[in-house]
């Protein structure tokens, strides 16, 4: 992922900042010989003090966006990979201290088509700065940047480039919304807690909850060839030990925020329109089966025959949806979904404190404040399906998922539509 090669061996090994652009050059990849007007594949851009950072950004294998205490608003134009690194991630990480996060994902744009937009009016104190910021397009407010905003037609995705995406957003005391696209990993937390509770002078529970530190999204998960096969060892995702999360994972995480998630329906780009879907267009059925069936053993395609893929099968995508405090937690799933999910509510004494309903599901345990369901794929196809090829090879569908509903003094509600 080396963008600007030196003759130096010091620069190889440290980080090379060019005003707020921080470039990275990995020693275990070859230096590949770059244009000078070619962008950097790996973008780091961060803002002091309450700076925020708005605008339109391509992302190539990452995009960082960093604030202290400056929200954040961002529409992400996914690029193609590298034609020598067809399964590279391209792996979206935004964090801020006190400020709010929006993202939006867009159609494919180049930089030159970005660069026609009207730069942000701020006054830079690097070179290198203003040339990036007229090359990526910044703007002086978010309204200029939902022009381009995609609308609620999932299949508006089906244009963006085929390969493996990844999103970890993460804010201390703001809020989380937008529309996120990703194949495998997603990973959605606000930690501000503003929740607190004691007793009134009647001997009453007293609440007091600032609407802050909410999540509101909607997720998409992106299917295709090269998803299938992503490369575990780039993965955002890994555990203390050092080893990987290898199994697909949705994690949207709250204090005392509410949270209102989406799941939309897979979307495939087998049958896209650009040129690298065009030609999975060409492949076999069974190709992409086998594909789909062998992304945790290797980064790389080999030749397999049929009866060893059968035997093989992924680990079962686990998906988590948490408050800590008191959020209220709106979970909605689509009905190509499949698997079981567990609710629990701290309050205890409350009335449908969780419920989960929806066509298909079988509720095995309910109480007051907890339920257990679970929703077969022979279930499943009792609805309509958007179209013949949705969800195929969608981690999501295959019926062994498990998602856990939790909130510590809020009311859960899960539906499958």
């Amino acid at each position: 992922m080396s963008i600007i090669s030196t003759s130096t061996q010091e620069s190889k090994k440290n980080k090379t900042h060019l005003g707020i652009i921080q470039l990275t050059n990995h020693t275990d990849l070859p230096t590949p010989q770059i244009k000078p007007d070619t962008p950097p594949r790996e973008i780091f851009i961060s803002k002091t003090g309450s700076q925020p950072i708005h605008g339109a950004f391509p992302l190539y294998d990452e995009l960082s966006l960093t604030t202290v205490a400056g929200n954040i608003s961002a529409t992400i134009y996914p690029q193609p990979a590298r034609r020598s690194h067809p399964h590279m991630p391209a792996r979206v990480r935004i964090r801020s201290g006190s400020g709010s996060i929006q993202v939006s994902f867009a159609a494919p744009a180049s930089i030159s088509a970005m660069s026609q937009q009207k730069p942000q009016p701020q006054q830079e104190t690097e070179k290198e700065e203003e040339e990036w910021s007229h090359a990526c397009g910044y703007t002086s407010s978010h309204a200029q940047c939902s022009r381009d905003q995609p609308q609620a037609n999932i299949f508006f995705f089906e244009s963006l480039p085929s390969r493996h995406y990844e999103v970890d957003i993460e804010t201390d005391s703001g809020s989380i919304s937008g529309i996120f696209v990703f194949s495998s990993h997603i990973r959605l937390v606000t930690r501000i807690n503003n929740y607190t509770e004691g007793y009134n002078d009647k001997g009453e529970d007293r609440e007091e909850r600032v609407p802050d530190g909410s999540i509101n999204a909607l997720l998409i998960p992106f299917i295709s060839d090269t998803t299938a096969l992503p490369p575990c060892s780039h993965s955002l995702l890994s555990y203390s030990d050092g080893t990987r999360n290898t199994s697909a994972s949705i994690l949207t995480q709250t204090g005392s925020g509410n949270q209102s998630i989406r799941l939309a329906d897979p979307v495939t780009a087998f049958e896209g329109s650009n040129k690298e879907n065009k030609r999975n267009k060409n492949k076999s059925e069974t190709k992409r089966f086998a594909y789909l069936s062998m992304w945790t053993l290797s980064p790389f395609p080999f030749p397999f025959s049929k009866t060893e893929t059968a035997a093989v099968s992924p680990p079962p995508a686990v998906a988590s949806h948490i408050s800590s405090s008191a959020g209220n937690l709106n979970i909605t799933y689509p009905g190509l979904w499949t698997g079981h999910v567990r609710a629990r509510s701290g309050l205890v004494l409350s009335d449908e404190a969780a419920r989960i309903s929806g066509l298909g599901m079988e509720v095995v345990n309910a109480s007051s404040h907890s339920a257990f369901a679970q929703r077969y794929i022979g279930q499943r196809e009792k609805k309509k399906k958007r179209s013949a090829s949705a969800g195929t090879g969608w981690w999501g569908s295959r019926g062994d998922m498990d998602v856990s509903v939790w909130s510590g003094r809020g009311h859960i509600v899960f539906h499958v539509e």
